[in-house]
């Protein structure tokens, strides 16, 4: 089933039904009673409600992690298998997520379709805009703890924790069998 306005693909019909409301005119009809967030449909509020619980009760086998949403489980899962099933048809490329692959297609396209509202340079990707407005609010969200100085990117921020501090953020926590083992910088003893 494809959208007639921006030619996505759909595999029911509901969904397709579904998505041709993001192209009318609709109101936020429902609201969250916790954090006020409106929503057009009692189902993403739905959705949203999950977030304001501490509950988490979908636990990957593999590792410690638990998650909200089964979805998210579902997703972290292919990072132990290591799968990536969602090929990119122009390059090869793989991607763990379709929804990876998806965002990943503009890259064949001359579609920057992502505007600072500021200066109107155009991007290919909401996460480069998001880094791009800093440049014009001064938003510094990588904060040091040692020196307390501020930085507007993580790249800017790493390097300083790396050359000032000797401490390599770049690094992460992996698990075996459920037992946190060395990777990077951190040297954390395995459960025996």
């Amino acid at each position: 089933m494809k959208c007639d306005h921006c030619e996505k693909v759909f595999k029911t019909r509901a969904n397709l039904l579904q998505h041709k409301l993001l192209h009318t005119e609709r109101i936020r009809n429902f609201a969250c009673h916790i954090c006020g967030k409106m929503f057009f449909t009692k189902g993403t509020l739905v959705t949203h409600m999950v977030t304001h619980e501490d509950t988490k009760p979908f636990k990957c086998d593999h590792c410690p992690l638990t998650f909200r949403a089964k979805g998210n489980l579902i997703s972290h899962i292919s990072l132990h298998s290591g799968l990536k099933p969602f090929i990119c048809e122009q390059c090869g490329k793989s991607f763990r997520v379709k929804r990876h692959l998806m965002s990943h297609s503009i890259v064949h396209t001359d579609l920057r379709p992502f505007v600072c509202e500021y200066c109107h340079k155009a991007f290919r990707f909401k996460t480069r805009l998001n880094l791009h407005l800093r440049q014009h609010t001064g938003v510094k969200p990588y904060k040091c703890v040692y020196c307390q100085r501020d930085f507007t990117n993580g790249s800017n921020y790493k390097k300083h924790m790396k050359r000032r501090h000797g401490i390599d953020t770049s690094s992460r926590i992996m698990f075996n069998n459920s037992n946190p083992v060395k990777v990077g910088a951190f040297n954390l003893k395995a459960n025996s």
